[in-house]
């Protein structure tokens, strides 16, 4: 369907690939914990992920999610004033996804968003130094190394065995998660084959 096929090639979240076929096949870093929709600007409520292809990923790539919403609810003063009464930005340099979306620059994301029926939080936790960033996070005000022990005692915390799940993928998996309440990860991996499809349900 002509129409059809014109609405999916406008949508904001699809990757242009561009016949680059490496496009995903190079090895990945780690992919710090976020939730997915306030760069594409399609604010996903539920994220599907289908395990198409897993070959050779022994205690590799596995996908973390974070119950941000019970980790907010118990977290330190100190770090919750950050994230309610500072402002966070993020530069985007994954082209290829958040392009068409996004400023060329850095633009402000709303961290803390209260819908009544609870926190919903669009937090982009910043790359390690030595690996490719798709994205860049700063806090107006706070210098770079303010950011990182900042970002790190919020990991730290986040990432509690009582607020996370942890999910090493076998072919055929499908895990749903819940972008309004959950943030996720992926773990590094360098060897294998991990080929996951993803799904998602928008607010608009």
């Amino acid at each position: 369907d002509k129409n059809q096929n014109t609405a999916i090639s406008e949508y904001k979240d699809l990757v242009q690939v561009d016949g680059d076929t490496n496009r995903f096949g190079e090895p990945k870093g780690k992919l710090p914990l976020h939730a997915d929709g306030a760069l594409s600007q399609t604010y996903d409520e539920l994220l599907f992920l289908y395990a198409r292809k897993i070959e050779n990923m022994n205690f590799q790539g596995a996908t973390t999610i974070c119950n941000h919403e019970l980790a907010y609810s118990e977290l330190p003063i100190h770090l919750k004033k950050i994230l309610t009464e500072k402002i966070f930005e993020v530069k985007v340099y994954d082209t290829g996804q958040y392009t068409k979306a996004c400023e060329d620059d850095w633009f402000e994301i709303p961290v803390i968003v209260d819908y009544g029926w609870g926190t919903r939080m669009f937090l982009y936790f910043p790359f390690l130094s030595n690996t490719k960033m798709d994205w860049e996070t700063r806090i107006k005000g706070f210098s770079m190394s303010e950011t990182k022990d900042f970002f790190d005692e919020l990991e730290k915390f986040f990432t509690q065995p009582k607020y996370l799940y942890k999910h090493l993928w076998e072919k055929g998996d499908l895990l749903l998660i819940d972008n309004r309440r959950a943030l996720h990860s992926r773990e590094k991996f360098y060897d294998g084959t991990r080929m996951l499809y993803r799904g998602s349900v928008n607010e608009y």
